[in-house]
Parts: C-alpha cells; sequence; structure tokens
C-alpha cells in the first residue's frame, strides 16, 4: 500500500491524546477512505511518538471509527433536536424541506470534516452496520427519519430509506467537494447558497415521485 504523503511538519513526534488521534482519523478516512488507511498512517498524520498508541488506544481500525461517531454524534444530534424543538414551538406544519434542514444544516459550519467522512460512510454497506450500532446516540435523528416517513405515506418505507440516504449524499458531497457536482453557475457561491442548492436537490429526490424502474 502506498503511503499517504504526510508534511514533514506534521511528522514532528508529539503525545497526542485520543482526542488528537480521533481528528487526524476522521481527516483521513474522509479524504482517502477507509481501506486506503491503516492505523500507522494515522500514528504518522497525528506526530505520535509511539507507532503503537492508535491500537492501545482503539484496538483496531473498526474501534477507532466506533470512537469517531462516539465523539461527533451526540453533538451533531443535540444540534437536531434544538433545531426540531425551534420548528415545534412555531406551531406551524413542519415540511419535508424543514426536516432535511434539521438532519444536514449541522454539518454546515461545526462538522464539516465529520460531513466527508460521512459520506464515505454511507457509500459502504460495512460502514453503514457499524454506523447503525450507535443509533442509541441518535435519537433526534431517527425522530426526524420518522417524521419524513409520515409526511410520504404513499412510498414503501424500503423507498424513503433511500432517497433520504441519496438526499443526504447530495447535501453532503455539496459541502465536502463542491468543484465535484456544484453546475457551474454556483462556482463562486458561498458555503450558505452551495448548502441550500443540495437542500433543494435533496428535497426533490425524496419528494419525486414514485416511478416503475
Amino acid at each position: 500500500m502506498r503511503e499517504l504523503q504526510t508534511p514533514r511538519a506534521r511528522r514532528q513526534k508529539a503525545n497526542v491524546g485520543a482526542g488528537g488521534i480521533i481528528d487526524v482519523a476522521e481527516r483521513l478516512f474522509a479524504g482517502h477512505g477507509f481501506d486506503a488507511v491503516s492505523l500507522r498512517q494515522i500514528a504518522i498524520e497525528a506526530g505520535l511518538s509511539n507507532p503503537f498508541s492508535v491500537q492501545y488506544h482503539f484496538g483496531d481500525r473498526d474501534g477507532l471509527v466506533r470512537a469517531i461517531y462516539a465523539a461527533r454524534l451526540p453533538n451533531i444530534d443535540h444540534d437536531r433536536a434544538a433545531m426540531i424543538a425551534a420548528l415545534e414551538s412555531s406551531g406551524a406544519p413542519i415540511t419535508v424541506a424543514q426536516l432535511l434542514d434539521c438532519l444536514c444544516r449541522p454539518f454546515l459550519h461545526d462538522h464539516r470534516g465529520f460531513s466527508q467522512f460521512l459520506g464515505r460512510v454511507l457509500r459502504s454497506p460495512e460502514q453503514r452496520a457499524i454506523r447503525a450500532e450507535f443509533d442509541h446516540l441518535t435519537p433526534a435523528s431517527d425522530a426526524i427519519y420518522r417524521r419524513i416517513m409520515l409526511l410520504l405515506p404513499h412510498l414503501p418505507q424500503d423507498i424513503i430509506n433511500f432517497r433520504i440516504t441519496a438526499a443526504n449524499l447530495i447535501v453532503l458531497d455539496m459541502l465536502a467537494t463542491p468543484n465535484l457536482i456544484a453546475p457551474e453557475s454556483l462556482a463562486i457561491a458561498d458555503a450558505e447558497q452551495l448548502y441550500t442548492a443540495g437542500l433543494a436537490a435533496g428535497v426533490g429526490c425524496i419528494e419525486g415521485p414514485l416511478t416503475a424502474l
């Protein structure tokens, strides 16, 4: 396996804790994929004085991935719960667009790195299975999924799940790699404009008519 090219400054030896390892691993997994990154490469990138520190803290790569979820998901779910509470306090009917916004907006500013990481997860059945182990950390997120389903009773549940996953990918990709998928007219748009465009496309994906293949 070809090693990732690591800037010399990052190769300086240091003693970072588990949180620092999680930050580096999230960035490398997001940028290169799960299979392309070894624990040794993470240790080098983190500047660890002991190359076995990652194994000491997390055991193996899946253990490190699980630690990333444990560190990130509660904060994201807290943000989603706050958004839902604000919508409910208005007393107005809540739309699919607003629910998808609750799912995705936390990635716009505070969790941009995790958005690219999660995009990798959604493309991998193996990684989606690991993510499912942490559903108990995201009750607000699960409630949003259920509310979307209630608004689309004419669609089978598996179709809605597929469409929500696809919609999430549209928004996450727009935030993480806008140059790859954004139309030329949005090339110089700011993050909020890119997010709004991705959200509109995601809503269209969820609410579109059910047609035979």
